[in-house]
């Protein structure tokens, strides 16, 4: 929102940013030429007509508080004014500076009729010069969810009025009229024409008939492509209403074991319908609505309690793309017996006794469902009554499927720290370099059971190897606070500091290799020349470095961040100077021009204009506003510093120097904050 004015005509181009934003002030201002019939109302408010794909009533004022207001019959509702709304206000503002009279309008003005209509019934966002401009809207991510409660409450206060327009317009048929009507539906709609034998088929208890039909039906939709652009409004999506319609036929009727034979093939097809489909899922999502009934009907079957709760539970492992995620199976139904689960996962453990195919092209693939079967049994042997067998079970499926963390936190729960620890171990080593994500909670886990045993030094250890992998603030951090809990920090921060200069450990004696571009290069120095043996102990695994082949020390970027966060501003000064040629474009100079612009002013302002000048030559408008941003930092310091005749003559010279850059000039007029009509 604008900062207060007195009047419209002290309105800047950093104002109309401030209120409508970038994109729709880019846009608003290509259509300046779409305002017809400008007036003024007695209240110094405007009204306006704006070619758009439709034409749209816009009117827009000065609130009490100086602040920009607008309301407009377009369809647009992302919460801020529309482009239409800006093209007004830049269509008074030529006026004005052209000096040519606008004409005075009352509350009777029709177009305050139109804006009142469009309130009162707003339709949804359908515009189709919008569409032309989807991608810039969009391209800054700029996609926060418009607030939609009034028009679902408006829709459906519209469908309802329909409902009740057809059925008094039926109502008013007579037989042989219905008869035609509905005759001409069918041959325009198909579908139509097939409910109709359906029903008829239905009401003669030809029911196999219905489940031929239906199966037929499942056939030809899952052999179709599912795809959608959403951004050229076209796309396919196989149409399976008719086969959730006529599912809760069959289940009204008590058919549940046809329901359990087609659902499984439904599920089968759409499986593969789903991995060949482009279309966000929602093919799967039609599926699933279909397959709810298969699952309802699965319980009153004839199949065996074992037999109906195997049938959910392979349904769950066939499903790969979460089709069935918002299905419900009734696991945990009274119906369903220890004996009837002790059977089930007695099935389900001998499907594992199979080793996986680790060697196989898909073995990850193979793995996955394994430990997905595992996770069923276990469910079943808990339910059986079984729970003693739990424990061993993920023991042994262990190497096969990687559930360590599962292991070793059922061994904490059961209060046995040293077995968990040393599955903890074991299963760091199997999983650090396949399984990265594993390891590392495995090893948040050790440190865990380290914290436990109260062995602070041992947690600190872990803590500043892991440093040592993958050096960052956020892994310094980490380590500080551990080795502060060991009382140990001072000599592991050197430590870990003479690392990030030089690359040697000091938890051991090989110093990183140097490459030829680093050597004779002095960096600054944060931490003590003088070696100190290290304090903690040695870790237990080995963990695993990040493959950086670039990486180099020093690591100044690092340094400077840990520096910043230790408010030494002058070591990391120091630091970017030195290193400067390769650190000016990083997001690191960033971080030193806004830690320091208070005690290096002139070391800021030269970043910023660093930044600024590679944007500008970028020669893009999105660069263009990417630029103002550090040209604004630039102006407050300057502010700040007494120096606006500094910042004038570097914004004058961008002015001359780029001169023929219109989006930049517009950009500049913006950051000096200059009256529209001055410029």
């Amino acid at each position: 929102m604008p900062r207060k004015r007195t009047t419209l005509t002290d309105l800047t181009w950093g104002d109309l940013e401030s209120w409508a934003g970038g994109k729709i002030l880019g846009r608003g201002k290509s259509y300046l030429k779409n305002v017809r019939d400008l007036r003024r109302t007695p209240e110094s408010e405007l009204i306006a007509w704006v070619d758009g794909s439709e034409r749209y009533a816009t009117h827009v004022w000065a609130d009490t508080d100086g602040g920009l207001q607008s309301e407009c019959s377009c369809p647009y509702d992302w919460g801020g004014p529309c482009k239409h709304a800006v093209a007004v206000v830049l269509a008074y503002l030529d006026a004005v500076k052209e000096k040519r009279e606008i004409p005075a309008t009352d509350a009777n003005d029709p177009r305050f009729e139109s804006l009142d209509e469009a309130l009162e019934d707003s339709e949804d966002f359908d515009d189709e010069d919008e569409d032309d401009d989807w991608d810039d809207e969009y391209e800054d991510g700029e996609d926060d969810e418009p607030d939609k409660k009034v028009r679902v409450a408006r829709s459906g206060r519209r469908e309802n009025e329909r409902e009740k327009t057809v059925r008094a317009y039926l109502s008013e048929m007579n037989k042989d009229a219905l008869v035609k009507f509905a005759l001409e539906m069918v041959a325009d709609r198909p579908d139509i024409e097939k409910d109709i034998v359906a029903r008829k088929r239905m009401a003669g208890g030809k029911w196999g008939k219905v489940v031929e039909s239906l199966r037929s039906d499942i056939l030809s939709l899952t052999a179709e492509f599912a795809w959608q652009d959403h951004r050229r409004g076209r796309g396919h999506r196989p149409d399976y209403s008719v086969v959730e319609r006529r599912m809760n036929d069959l289940h009204r009727a008590g058919r549940a074991d046809d329901l359990v034979s087609l659902g499984k093939e439904l599920l089968e097809r759409g499986v593969r319908q789903v991995a060949q489909s482009d279309d966000e899922g929602e093919t799967g999502m039609a599926i699933g609505a279909c397959m709810k009934i298969a699952f309802q009907a699965v319980t009153q079957s004839s199949l065996s309690a074992p037999d109906q709760l195997l049938w959910m539970i392979d349904a769950f492992l066939d499903d790969e793309y979460c089709i069935l995620e918002d299905v419900s199976a009734p696991f945990e139904d009274k119906r369903y017996k220890k004996a009837d689960w002790s059977r089930v996962a007695d099935a389900l453990l001998d499907r594992l006794v199979v080793p996986p195919k680790l060697n196989a092209p898909e073995g990850r693939s193979d793995e996955y469902r394994r430990k997905r079967i595992m996770s069923h049994a276990i469910d079943a042997l808990k339910h059986a009554g079984r729970k003693d067998e739990v424990l061993p079970l993920m023991q042994r499926e262990a190497p096969h499927t990687q559930c360590y963390e599962d292991v070793v936190d059922a061994l904490i729960s059961e209060k046995h720290d040293r077995e968990a620890k040393e599955w903890a171990i074991r299963g760091y080593n199997e999983t650090r370099e396949k399984w990265a994500g594993i390891a590392h909670n495995l090893l948040d886990r050790i440190r865990l059971l380290e914290t436990k045993a109260r062995n602070f030094p041992a947690v600190a250890a872990y803590r500043a190897v892991e440093f040592f992998a993958t050096p960052s603030l956020g892994a310094y951090l980490a380590a500080q606070k551990d080795a502060e809990r060991a009382k140990l920090w001072q000599p592991v921060r050197e430590a870990l500091l003479r690392y990030l200069e030089t690359g040697i450990r000091p938890d051991e004696a090989t110093p990183a290799p140097v490459r030829p571009a680093q050597k004779g290069k002095k960096a600054a120095t944060l931490a003590s020349t003088n070696p100190s043996n290290w304090p903690l102990p040695a870790v237990e695994v080995e963990i695993a470095k990040v493959r950086d082949l670039w990486q180099k020390f020093p690591r100044t970027a690092t340094l400077i961040e840990i520096a910043i966060h230790e408010k030494r501003i002058d070591d990391a000064v120091e630091l970017y100077r030195h290193f400067e040629s390769r650190l000016w474009h990083s997001t690191i100079a960033d971080k030193v021009a806004d830690t320091a612009q208070d005690a290096h002013p002139d070391l800021s302002l030269d970043i910023w204009r660093k930044r600024a000048d590679a944007l500008i030559a970028e020669t893009k408008p999105s660069a263009y506003h990417q630029a103002a941003h550090y040209f604004k930092k630039a102006k407050s310091l300057c502010h700040r510093t007494k120096r606006d005749n500094e910042f004038r003559d570097y914004i004058a010279h961008l002015r001359v120097k780029h001169k023929p850059k219109r989006r930049l000039m517009e950009v500049l007029d913006a950051v000096e904050d200059k009256r529209i009509l001055d410029i």
